[in-house]
């Protein structure tokens, strides 16, 4: 399985949600904003997992790679997925990485999310201040979040006229799934 780096751009071409249930994206979609990608980004199309909890820790992230062959982990795009499945309407995902599968998170990062995927600025706060080195490690991932913020909007701008240009999306249906 390659190795994503920071910055890394993920566009798989099959997501896997809860209970390992694998959708395939838009292929036509994909193939055109593959196309369109700039050549100095790096980009895997390997699965990608939409998970539930945070993974912090490396040993989860590559227990969870080693089980399904994936990339990369997200907590929104298997959901989204499943809607766009739903709602008959062709769906891709474009994401690039933050934190590598070598990475642990900074403790406080599990507290500082909301269930819903928020940043909990009160329990942020309240890490920080009881462990001040965090504050290092949260320069240390906003500049990461930076950088990674650039790669997307990079691959976002390419990726728009190829999705926006004439032509048939495959819409995805039962006959994608790949379970």
């Amino acid at each position: 399985m390659p190795q994503a780096r920071t910055g890394t751009v993920l566009l798989p071409r099959v997501v896997i949600g809860s209970g390992g249930r694998r959708r395939e994206v838009d292929v036509l979609w994909h193939a055109r904003v593959l196309e369109a990608l700039p050549p100095d980004l790096t980009v895997l199309t390997a699965p990608l997992v939409g998970n539930g909890p945070l993974l912090a820790t490396a040993a989860a992230k590559q227990a969870l790679g080693q089980q399904t062959g994936a990339t990369g982990v997200d907590m929104e795009s298997a959901q989204l997925c499943e809607w766009a499945a739903q709602a008959g309407v062709p769906f891709l995902v474009l994401r690039v990485v933050l934190d590598t599968v070598k990475e642990d998170l900074p403790p406080w990062s599990a507290s500082a999310l909301q269930p819903d995927g928020r940043t909990a600025y009160g329990a942020l706060l309240a890490q920080l201040l009881a462990r001040p080195r965090g504050f290092v490690e949260l320069a240390r991932t906003a500049r990461a979040f930076h950088g990674a913020t650039r790669r997307w909007r990079q691959a976002a701008l390419a990726a728009a006229p190829a999705l926006l240009s004439p032509g048939r999306a495959c819409r995805p249906g039962p006959h994608e799934l790949l379970d």
